[in-house]
């Protein structure tokens, strides 16, 4: 009787793994074959990009909702989250910050993202995979070249630059991972943004 429980839920484990293996390899044409955006149509280039899509809201200050209603994760952002989760207590803890600084910290995050592509069009690129173990697209952000005029902002990019965003492991996703620590350490050097509260 043990080994067909140890059994079922080894089939069940199994069964989960490859699904999100299945769903972070996807090919392409699989993706062709349903527009994934009620509202929009998807367009890809050989770099499979998405273009001129609206940011609905952002949720966090690197999530993001669609005028689709899916939710996009911006690689290499890692910033505090306004949701008060797990992660949200051990960052407090592991950086000694106090709960209600970090949550203020995590406030900041978020209007600096909001400014910035909050009901604007942005462009959507993705590096080796298209989603997170959580089903969650991921991928960099471009501001829509015809929707702003500090056109073609690479919005991850600027985050970081910005001081909002601690330096964040992205592989298998590593296309601009150089750039990323370039700006992570000049971000950290000068202070910039939430290192303030960081570097205490």
């Amino acid at each position: 009787m043990l080994s067909v429980k140890i059994l079922s839920l080894l089939v069940v484990f199994f069964s989960i793994n490859s699904f999100a293996y299945a769903r972070n390899n996807k090919n392409l044409n699989f993706y062709n074959k349903k527009d994934l955006f009620t509202n929009q149509r998807i367009n890809f280039s050989d770099r499979t990009q998405y273009y001129g899509l609206n940011v609905k809201e952002v949720i966090d200050g690197n999530v993001l909702r669609l005028s689709s209603g899916q939710v996009f994760r911006l690689l290499g952002v890692d910033v505090p989250s306004v949701q008060q989760s797990g992660k949200f207590y051990n960052e407090s803890k592991d950086l000694k910050i106090p709960i209600e600084v970090l949550s203020v910290m995590a406030k900041e995050a978020l209007l600096f993202t909001k400014k910035l592509v909050e009901k604007k069009k942005i462009n959507i690129e993705f590096d080796t995979q298209h989603y997170d173990l959580y089903g969650v697209l991921i991928g960099y952000v471009y501001l829509d070249e015809k929707d702003d005029a500090d056109d073609g902002i690479f919005v991850n990019a600027e985050i970081i630059k910005n001081g909002y965003s601690h330096y964040v492991d992205t592989a298998p996703n590593v296309r601009y991972i150089e750039l990323f620590k370039q700006l992570h350490q000049q971000a950290k050097e000068k202070a910039r943004g939430l290192w303030k509260q960081w570097q205490r």
